[in-house]
């Protein structure tokens, strides 16, 4: 029998099943705070992924006072974190998608290209070089919106609720959250049926002979 995307049985583990999922009461805590404004760069970007850093890097290049924030405490977002390996076609790209792969192979060989760890390193050091500010463990909460545009960000950290006010605002948040809270349309999962794609499990094997395990 074939089933719809509705009718289909979801299967959920134990897991699964202990996960706290946020159901509404009804009631309402009203929540205001005073938020200092800690920096008023002239490029901010929030996200510290490979798009994150090749913008602050770029941007501080070319002269700008440039901060980039970061909900963790490194760079390189999925690549890292997520242990994705990046995709890029670097024939096509060149540029500092070049330098960031001569970078890793002079770090850590030509076998350890896409070593998360490696990336980790290189990419703070290519953006601590260019010059750019960095701040770690800040989330986004929230956009600063003034006559249409946004001009900031609201962060919480351990020292709270906290103000960044800047000229240029560049979104690299991955699900662009600080388009979104602009006023930018979006729109969520796939057309169709709206479903998401599901989440992927990754993995780091050592000392196994991948040639003899999938000839």
């Amino acid at each position: 029998q074939n089933l719809g995307a509705a009718e289909r049985p979801r299967v959920r583990t134990d897991a699964a099943l202990q996960v706290v999922r946020p159901e509404p009461t009804g009631e309402t805590i009203r929540r205001c705070v005073d938020a200092p404004v800690i920096a008023t760069p002239e490029v901010l970007v929030v996200g510290g992924g490979l798009a994150g850093v090749a913008a602050a890097t770029t941007a501080a290049r070319m002269g700008a006072d440039v901060l980039l924030v970061e909900r963790s405490g490194v760079l390189g977002g999925m690549a890292t974190l997520g242990l994705v390996p990046p995709a890029m076609n670097v024939a096509l790209t060149r540029g500092i998608t070049q330098e960031f792969v001569d970078r890793l192979r002079a770090e850590g060989g030509a076998e350890q290209t896409w070593n998360p760890e490696v990336m980790k390193g290189v990419l703070l050091e290519m953006l601590g070089q260019s010059g750019a500010k960095l701040m770690f463990y800040s989330l986004a909460v929230g956009a600063i919106v003034e006559d249409g545009e946004c001009r900031g960000i609201l962060v919480e950290n351990k020292s709270g609720t906290q103000a960044i006010r800047a000229k240029i605002v560049i979104d690299c948040t991955g699900d662009g959250d600080i388009a979104a809270w602009s006023g930018a349309p979006f729109e969520i999962g796939r057309g169709r049926d709206d479903e998401t794609q599901t989440q992927t499990l990754v993995f780091i094997l050592a000392t196994v002979d991948t040639s003899r395990l999938m000839p």
